[in-house]
């Protein structure tokens, strides 16, 4: 996908440093170097292409798809800067821009099944209601199984870089939805299943070793590694087990290796399909550990290549992969409803604890007051400091209901990917209109004002549907109650798990339409200050949780073959 034509020798040297560095992940200095070529020529097609690209790797969207726009100015037609340039208005949530780049795309020289695949199953980002959540789901529905009818000869011959610049993982928006994900998983899984048929079996390892555990990472998700568990892993007693990460080469791996301390063993590998199955397969690990399957193409397509007899998902995913190559997931009691095994195609490994060993960090020197953060003392102020993305439809009646009940209340959002940010704003000013004037969207890119709102607040509140994990830890340590419900799936139930842990069962409404009314209720001085003073004695116990580091030795020393 890389491309350079200069006629210019110092030009051309700076284009050759840009695109190795853009290989090997090296994002922030790659989008320097190609800032530098374009201040000399910004007319150079070549440098505004890549540059969009390193762009959109560095999970920059916004700013990519000006230089994607401009290459294709430069170059109409270029079926390369259109796929880059729909996978980033995807990104940004625009996805009807979206649909008709990577159409353009799928019908020129870049076209195969699986891009065909990932244009024919784009929907909106943000659902105005249920009905067009059904709709969405039965459209895709149908394009799985014309594609299941049409698509297997072509799928079985696309090769690994096809597979991986097609984006043809499944669609993002589908864990937000509350739905049961099961079927159109496995439906997804079963469009690629033939093109990696025959694969050899795993590299056995050798009788009598220690059982080696591999953690796979893919680029732009070691952040939540370190955080989530990266913790747990650095704990594990080395006569047990042997444990391994496998992850980017370059600033990922680096990001990594810098966080285990010498630890854990941090293995490089090259980001792409076929190298990095390589360089798993050739540890012979007893189990493989994926920390997210499906968050990008290369995490999604690895499981296929079945780099280790055992296989599990970890909850960096919260549902399952739909894969039929993926043997186990791994989640806890404390999460799962009494039907989770139906969720599930992986077997489902129930911990007796939630499994996450995150470690406390004091933030009270960063906080704002409210009035720093132009908030009202005299308000009552309600955060949700989750993704755009995660804002079901539902949650719209909860804001709705909240503002009706408490005359003196804010709302406050988070902005944290502005067009998406503007969509459910659009749709809040339709499904509430009365109330969406007590609404507010916050800029938290500067993380000391996102720590801060989430402290002044009065309540926070959860996602339904999909609720927050790492932000739940920190709320609760910051002393601020988050209200929360429980749903019909994991995703949903996190921070319900909490509130059990800390024996608060005050904090979880007994319903979605109850949710806000629970809200208003924790809003109340007297009620607000107890609850305060209950998390101050109770939500250390949130964290570095060693129940979860004894549960994960137990299932990756005993778990055998299925």
């Amino acid at each position: 996908m890389l491309t350079s034509s200069c006629g210019d020798p110092s030009i051309a040297e700076a284009m050759a440093r840009a695109n190795d560095q853009l290989e090997r992940w090296q994002l922030d200095g790659a989008i320097h170097s190609y800032r530098q070529v374009l201040a000399a020529e910004l007319a150079n097609a070549d440098a505004n292409h890549n540059l969009g690209m390193a762009l959109l790797r560095a999970r920059r969207a916004p700013e990519a798809v000006e230089f994607l726009r401009r290459a294709l100015d430069l170059r109409p037609g270029w079926d390369s800067a259109q796929l880059m340039l729909g996978m980033a208005l995807e990104e940004i949530g625009d996805t009807v821009g979206a649909g008709g780049a990577l159409r353009s795309a799928a019908a020129g020289a870049l076209g195969n099944a699986a891009l065909a695949l990932h244009a024919d199953a784009l929907g909106p980002s943000v659902f105005d209601g249920e009905q067009a959540i059904d709709s969405y789901l039965d459209e895709l529905d149908a394009a799985l199984d014309r594609h299941l009818d049409e698509s297997t000869e072509r799928i079985a011959g696309l090769d690994s870089s096809e597979l991986l610049n097609s984006n043809a993982r499944p669609p993002f928006v589908l864990g937000y939805l509350g739905r049961d994900l099961g079927t159109v998983l496995e439906k997804w899984a079963s469009v690629f299943a033939p093109r990696f048929a025959g694969r050899p079996e795993p590299i056995e390892p050798m009788a009598g070793d220690r059982r080696r555990v591999g953690w796979v990472v893919t680029p732009a998700h070691e952040g939540t590694f370190i955080v989530d568990r990266l913790p747990l892993l650095k704990r594990f007693d080395a006569d047990e087990l042997d444990v391994m990460i496998f992850a980017g080469a370059g600033p990922s791996a680096a990001r990594i290796r810098e966080a285990a301390a010498g630890s854990v063993r941090v293995i490089e590998c090259e980001p792409a399909i076929d190298e990095m199955a390589a360089s798993v397969r050739a540890a012979a690990c007893h189990v493989a550990v994926f920390w997210e399957c499906g968050t990008d193409t290369l995490n999604y397509f690895l499981p296929f290549e079945r780099l280790a007899p055992i296989q599990a998902l970890d909850w960096g995913t919260p549902h399952t992969s739909g894969l039929p190559v993926m043997d186990h997931y791994l989640s806890s009691a404390e999460l799962e409803p009494v039907d989770a095994d139906d969720h599930y195609c992986e077997q489902l490994v129930r911990f007796d604890t939630v499994p996450a060993f995150l470690e406390r960090r004091d933030r009270s020197s960063e906080l704002f007051s409210r009035s720093d953060l132009g908030l009202s003392d005299d308000r009552h102020l309600y955060v949700c400091g989750q993704n755009p993305l995660k804002l079901h439809p539902s949650f719209d009646g909860v804001i709705a209901d909240i503002v009706r009940r408490d005359p003196s209340a804010d709302i406050v959002l988070f902005n944290k990917t502005p067009g998406h940010a503007s969509a459910v704003q659009r749709r809040m000013e339709n499904t509430i209109p009365d109330a969406v004037k007590r609404v507010r969207w916050a800029d938290t890119s500067d993380h000391r004002v996102y720590t801060s709102l989430l402290s002044s607040a009065d309540v926070c509140l959860d996602a339904p549907h999909y609720s927050g994990m790492n932000i739940s830890y920190e709320t609760f340590h910051l002393g601020t109650p988050v209200v929360c419900v429980r749903s019909s799936f994991m995703r949903g139930r996190y921070t319900a798990a909490l509130a059990d842990r800390m024996e608060l069962p005050s904090l979880v409404a007994d319903d979605l339409a109850s949710l806000g009314s629970t809200a208003v209720a924790l809003a109340d001085a007297d009620v607000n200050q107890s609850l305060r003073s209950a998390l101050a004695e109770r939500s250390d116990s949130l964290f570095e949780n060693q129940r979860a580091v004894d549960a994960f030795t137990e299932f990756l020393t005993a778990v055998e073959r299925p």
